[in-house]
């Protein structure tokens, strides 16, 4: 029963640097063992592996909710901008202006996103 207790732990750290692939990232997709997995996934992953990774993952993970929120209230407020424009009242031009801002941040922090999946990957990589 010890011999085969002792097997099963060697098999078992043997197993896993031997399966031990690389993650890739194509723009904000990220491939690990042959699927595409989530930014949430990708950290979970990290997370025993790699802290820099895990950091980054994270922290894409965490602006890209936050890009939910701003496309939302940004369409709301262009939406409402509209209507108070229809209606003839002149703030709503400042609606729109707010609405349209929140739409160019959400943009801009794609890049920012991508770039942190980016070096989550290569800090993944490198751990291994």
């Amino acid at each position: 029963m010890k011999h085969l207790f002792y097997i099963l732990i060697l098999t078992t750290a043997f197993t896993s640097y031997t399966y031990s692939q690389e993650m890739t990232s194509i723009g904000d997709k990220i491939q690990y063992n042959s699927m595409s997995i989530s930014v949430g996934d990708a950290a979970d992953i990290a997370m025993t592996k790699s802290s820099g990774a895990y950091m980054h993952f994270k922290k894409a993970k965490r602006m890209t909710g936050w890009n939910y929120v701003w496309a939302a209230v940004g369409g709301y407020e262009i939406g409402g901008g509209a209507v108070n424009l229809a209606y003839g009242y002149p703030i709503g031009a400042l609606d729109m202006a707010i609405g349209g801002g929140l739409l160019g941040m959400v943009i801009s922090r794609q890049k920012k996103i991508k770039n942190h999946i980016t070096m989550g990957v290569k800090e993944f990589n490198k751990s291994l």
